[in-house]
């Protein structure tokens, strides 16, 4: 998967807006158990496929600098892609007061991204 990962200035507010990863994670399962028993012509995104992408978005970020601390719970948030939407990730880092962005897609008002191409295969239409 290709991400592009942004070493921001410390973002200290409004956290609480978005959904952590566990949370998303928690909500993703909800959503496929109501699909597979109710049935659903829109299926939820993929556990397997979203952990992965948080695997990688990971890797990503310590490509950045992440060194794998945080403040928060790393979070989720949402961007519009043709027909969908697609999901990237935040990292408040405590060492050194960092937060990190990795997207699927370049956010060029952030600034300068640190490209990663990981072995994880997950398509952003």
């Amino acid at each position: 998967m290709k991400w592009f990962a942004y070493d921001v200035v410390p973002v200290d507010f409004n956290w609480e807006y978005l959904k952590t990863v566990r949370e998303t994670v928690r909500e993703i399962a909800i959503n496929d158990a109501e699909a597979r028993v109710h049935g659903s012509d829109v299926p939820p995104p993929d556990m397997e496929e979203f952990l992965d992408a948080w695997d990688s978005a990971k890797e990503a970020a310590t490509n950045a600098g992440w060194v794998g601390d945080s403040t928060n719970d790393p979070a989720v948030f949402w961007l519009p892609v043709v027909g969908s939407f697609t999901f990237g990730f935040v990292i408040k880092q405590d060492n050194e007061d960092s937060t990190f962005v990795i997207s699927p897609v370049e956010l060029p008002h952030l600034g300068v991204a640190v490209e990663t191409q990981t072995s994880e295969n997950f398509d952003v239409e």
